[in-house]
């Protein structure tokens, strides 16, 4: 089995699954960054479009000073102070932490001036016209353990934590649209690497089911992915061959039903013919009838021989078809077989060339089955040439195998029939077959040697014709 897997086919899936999640989380990471700063940028908006409680003395100051909404200053724990051009206190609004009645111009412009989180207030002040007409100093107090940075939800007032609130569902809407963007895409990138390849091969089992056996996986992926690619092409590729060999077979059926059809009639067709005559009396020479009847005792002796032949081709193609194996000397028995034909050789003027090795070679196999081969290679060669042939019959003791060559300078086989030669019902040019052959026997010949697991074929060398029987050493 030839190989179908590549060591280096790509990147590993593993690898490739840990890049994509390492690559997933950087982005989740980046997105969350994202959220914050827009969270950062809402809420400055925020404060810079008035969003934030008012605290500021600026924002709140109205003629009517008994008026002021100090609402946000007093969940902040401050309360506000009113004040006179001379500093003097005039009105106080809110629960004071303590009570001043006046601030010299010192202690006031140190309260002013001083924005340290540290100290102990935050202030805020500005001068207004009251209703009275006179001029007025609106001053804020808030504690500095309240406005510092203890940005909590149990100290921050409600107007804080809306502008928190309404920021955080910006924010978090950003953050779900950039978090399904990043699903959407690392999906699709995914699909690419695991999906996609899956629909190509789930397609390409769909059309092999329908016996599209050309069918080829080509896409690029991870090492498993192609690894099963390059097994899938393998498997089409090997049901193609075996497809295309079955076609073979059944067309070989055919002709062989046809070869067979056609070399039973003609026969059977005399027989019938001559039995015909002479059962209704149509032949009254008792020397043409007899002639008569030797002809259908041939003829059938040649249907039975046909019948036997075919038969028996059959049968070693069979698996519970078993050769009766004996070990005995190969050497001795060739020379046997080979002595059995010295009569024909000489009447039909043949030249015998024989190179075999002096000592004894053992092997096991079926005597009766490669006798029946070496037969027919040597019959054959007897039969088809002409007188002045040269048979040559040779045993050699490879390192691996034992070969068995049978060959002669004759008439020699057409190269149209050299490929397939070993078919059933096939035979040579008209020189070769004009004594009636079954078209069985080499055929026969190369079961009989594949089931020892060898070899029958016919040399490429055209200046003879030469079989080579290839048994293995052991």
């Amino acid at each position: 089995m030839r190989k179908i897997f590549n060591k280096k086919t790509g990147k590993k899936l593993y690898s490739t699954l840990i890049k994509n999640y390492v690559f997933f989380s950087l982005t989740i990471v980046l997105i969350v960054i994202i959220a914050f700063i827009f969270l950062g940028v809402f809420m400055e908006r925020s404060v810079q479009d008035g969003e934030l409680p008012n605290i500021r003395a600026t924002d709140i100051v109205q003629a009517d000073y008994k008026k002021i909404d100090i609402s946000d200053i007093i969940l902040l724990g401050g309360w506000l102070e009113i004040l006179d051009t001379d500093r003097n206190v005039v009105y106080i609004k809110g629960t004071p932490r303590e009570y001043n009645s006046s601030y010299s111009e010192k202690e006031f412009f140190q309260l002013l001036s001083t924005i340290d989180q540290d100290y102990e207030y935050f202030t805020s002040s500005t001068y207004f016209i009251g209703e009275d007409g006179k001029e007025y100093i609106a001053l804020i107090k808030i504690p500095g353990d309240k406005i510092g940075i203890q940005m909590n939800f149990k100290n921050v007032p409600y107007a804080v934590n809306k502008i928190f609130i309404k920021s955080a569902l910006y924010t978090l809407g950003i953050f779900l649209i950039l978090f399904i963007l990043n699903v959407a895409l690392y999906s699709r990138w995914m699909t690419k690497k695991i999906t996609k390849p899956l629909s190509y091969i789930i397609e390409g089992l769909k059309k092999m089911s329908q016996k599209k056996y050309n069918t080829r996986l080509n896409f690029e992926a991870e090492s498993e992915f192609a690894n099963i690619r390059d097994a899938f092409n393998y498997m089409v590729s090997e049901l193609e061959r075996i497809e295309v060999e079955k076609n073979q077979i059944e067309e070989k059926k055919k002709n062989m039903l046809v070869d067979i059809s056609h070399d039973l009639k003609t026969p059977i067709t005399t027989i019938q013919g001559y039995s015909k005559a002479i059962s209704e009396g149509m032949v009254e020479d008792d020397e043409k009838k007899q002639l008569y009847l030797n002809t259908i005792y041939n003829k059938s002796i040649k249907v039975t021989n046909l019948i036997d032949m075919l038969f028996e081709y059959v049968k070693l193609d069979t698996m519970e078809y078993k050769l009766n194996i004996t070990n005995q000397d190969l050497t001795e028995f060739i020379r046997e077989t080979i002595a059995g034909y010295y009569e024909e050789i000489e009447e039909k003027g043949f030249e015998l060339n024989i190179d075999m090795p002096e000592e004894r070679l053992f092997y096991s196999f079926d005597s009766r089955q490669i006798e029946r081969v070496l037969s027919n290679l040597i019959s054959n060669s007897i039969k088809y040439n002409p007188k002045g042939t040269t048979l040559f019959i040779k045993l050699i003791y490879n390192e691996d195998n034992i070969e068995i060559q049978v060959a002669d300078n004759g008439v020699g086989i057409p190269e149209t029939l050299r490929n397939n030669i070993f078919d059933p019902f096939v035979r040579g040019d008209q020189a070769r077959s004009s004594s009636g052959g079954s078209g069985l026997g080499l055929a026969i010949s190369k079961r009989i040697i594949e089931k020892h697991n060898g070899q029958l074929i016919l040399d490429d060398d055209t200046s003879l014709t030469k079989f080579i029987i290839r048994l293995p050493k052991y």
